[in-house]
């Protein structure tokens, strides 16, 4: 049985502004029930490449600039995520 996660993302600062946008929400089909931080960062690499730079200098360096979830700052790519978060970055 596929589960379905939704999860709304805020961007602020230069990151919204190198997306042209400041809010979107990513719904996963997943089978696996361990959908992480890192495959919510992965989609968004891929569709907004734009900041794929971003992103990539958060996962060498996750003090680089601040990912929260759900109001809490996340240093763990590793962080699951189950469904209904809100991150900010």
């Amino acid at each position: 049985m596929h589960t379905r996660r939704r999860i709304k993302v805020d961007l602020i600062g230069p990151v919204a502004h190198l997306a042209g946008l400041k809010t979107l929400e990513i719904e996963f089909r997943e089978e696996r029930e361990d959908v992480k931080l890192s495959d919510l960062l992965e989609i968004l690499s891929n569709r907004l490449p734009q900041l794929r730079e971003y992103i990539e200098e958060w996962s060498n360096n996750p003090g680089a600039f601040i990912i929260s979830v759900d109001g809490e700052v996340v240093r763990d790519a590793g962080r699951v995520l189950k469904g209904g978060e809100r991150v900010l970055i």
